[in-house]
């Protein structure tokens, strides 16, 4: 794929599926993608299910730095986040009799107690996130329409979605953001995740406990079979995604590359050495997904938190400023899946090429050499961990409290499985039925539990291969025929962070 090709297709992402508080980086010099049947992390039951696993959740987690995906993987989210739950200075407050049953009452809308006593998502909440992910879906497929046509140099394309099109498709819009005010429970629990987050300001120990005993490395993270290391297992939404047999349609015709180039960013046009000339592509097709990112061991809550400070004032994961900068300013919060990628060259270029399967990274030469940016220098307690203390996580005793069965022993396969109970609202008990046909329950926002189950690897005398350095990438032109490629990651720029609240009681 040429230069001006890769920066049209780009540019209509952008326009799809970023939005004012997010950003896309795009792996376009080193794709990324994985044969479907590599996919199934909630329940992987092969060495190279659970490698997949392991390089998915070390993509996901690293910091994207910019348009073009170029990260660094010597320090991960999850460093990150348990460097701040271990070193965080947290305020001091507790919660009036009031207060208390407010926050009860709020807590139990939003979760419930499960199995073994470990809490879980309540249906009102599973329901939520079934219809705020239709009503995304819905938003997409209205933006996709739109760029299509506003792109278009089609006369009859144009006049289709001014004529009847846009109104069809913002019809579609208006009806799933209205079913998720009314069988998505949108109104109650908003109402108490945000009655939840100002009480939690007043008992902020409390609140801290909570997201430690979710992210303790002993209990809840995994070990890469190719390294020994351990990771903080990272799945997507719904987690069947990749089995649905019907994703929608991502298209660029020839004749729409100029136009869609003129209409790029500079931030966009400044990665490639020249946006000029005439594209070899005819058209560009594929089906996408987007799906949102589930981290059982991470509240991104945190980041917003007010009640927390470091020691040293000097230490930020981020300015808030547009574009923030600081340790670590930015996370992915959902990636973009591609499938069944077609490219076909015009006549004056060779044979059209058929299905691909997946990208191919940008050609050498018409990408700008330009330096990463420079963070600050990351805390010493914020480097990932050794050898050592990897090996002393994944082998010491679960703690007697711990609140998620796992561990990441050899020979031993991960089961996750999302439950909820029933719960009552409004005085009536709610039930959720899948919006969909799908082949597994269609559940946007389970909460996790994870356990053994009777081994399934199979034995090979090793625990995984030699150790590995970095999660590995796609070839250009892999053997498989069913991969699922990384179009782009979505990215959430942090908040001020930490932003401590002045008039809270510190010591």
């Amino acid at each position: 794929m040429d230069a001006l090709a890769q920066l049209a297709l780009m540019t209509k992402a952008k326009l799809l599926f970023e939005s004012s508080d997010t950003f896309l980086s795009f792996p376009a010099s080193t794709p990324i993608s994985y044969p479907s049947d590599q996919m199934d992390f909630a329940n992987p039951a092969t060495i190279p299910q659970m490698q997949a696993f392991a390089d998915f959740s070390t993509w996901t987690n690293a910091l994207p730095q910019g348009t073009l995906f170029q990260p660094t993987l010597d320090n991960l989210l999850w460093d990150v986040y348990q460097g701040v739950l271990q070193n965080g200075q947290v305020a001091q407050g507790s919660l009036t009799a009031s207060q208390t049953a407010t926050l009860q009452a709020a807590q139990a809308v939003l979760s419930t107690q499960g199995p073994n006593g470990v809490l879980v998502d309540t249906p009102a909440v599973v329901a939520y996130n079934q219809y705020q992910q239709a009503y995304f879906a819905a938003s997409e497929e209205y933006n996709n329409q739109k760029v299509t046509a506003s792109a278009s140099t089609d006369p009859n394309a144009q006049a289709a979605w001014q004529n009847g099109g846009e109104a069809a498709a913002q019809a579609e819009v208006t009806a799933a953001e209205s079913a998720w005010e009314t069988m998505g429970f949108k109104v109650q629990v908003e109402g108490a995740q945000a009655t939840v987050q100002t009480l939690s300001s007043q008992s902020p120990q409390l609140k801290w406990q909570s997201w430690e005993a979710l992210c303790n490395p002993a209990t809840d993270f995994l070990t890469d079979p190719s390294t020994n290391s351990v990771f903080g297992p990272t799945l997507f939404a719904p987690y069947d995604v990749i089995s649905q047999p019907s994703w929608p349609n991502f298209s660029i015709n020839g004749a729409d590359i100029p136009n869609l180039v003129s209409q790029a960013p500079p931030e966009l046009k400044n990665i490639f050495e020249t946006t000029t000339g005439d594209s070899t592509i005819d058209s560009l097709s594929f089906e996408y997904c987007s799906v949102a990112l589930r981290r059982p061991w991470f509240c991104a809550e945190l980041f917003s938190a007010r009640f927390w400070r470091f020691s040293d004032p000097t230490v930020q994961l981020s300015d808030g400023n547009d574009p923030p900068t600081g340790n670590w300013p930015a996370y992915i919060t959902s990636v973009v899946f591609a499938r069944n990628i077609v490219v076909k060259t015009n006549a004056s270029a060779p044979t059209p090429t058929p299905t691909l399967h997946g990208f191919t990274p940008l050609p050498p030469g018409i990408v700008k050499a330009a330096p990463l940016p420079s963070p600050h220098p990351m805390p010493v307690f914020f480097r990932p961990l050794v050898a050592s203390e990897a090996h002393a996580l994944t082998t010491a005793a679960p703690a007697p409290s711990m609140e998620h069965e796992v561990s990441a022993v050899p020979g031993r396969t991960l089961v996750l499985e999302p439950r909820f109970a029933e719960t009552a609202i409004a005085g009536r008990t709610i039930a959720v039925a899948p919006l969909a046909q799908p082949s597994k329950p269609f559940i946007m926002d389970p909460v996790f539990r994870l356990r053994l189950s009777a081994a399934t690897f199979p034995s090979n005398g090793t625990t995984g291969a030699a150790p590995a350095q970095q999660p590995t990438a796609a070839p250009s032109s892999p053997a498989q025929s069913d991969e699922v490629s990384i179009l782009a990651f979505i990215c959430k720029p942090l908040p001020k962070c930490p932003n401590p609240d002045p008039t809270l009681t510190w010591t």
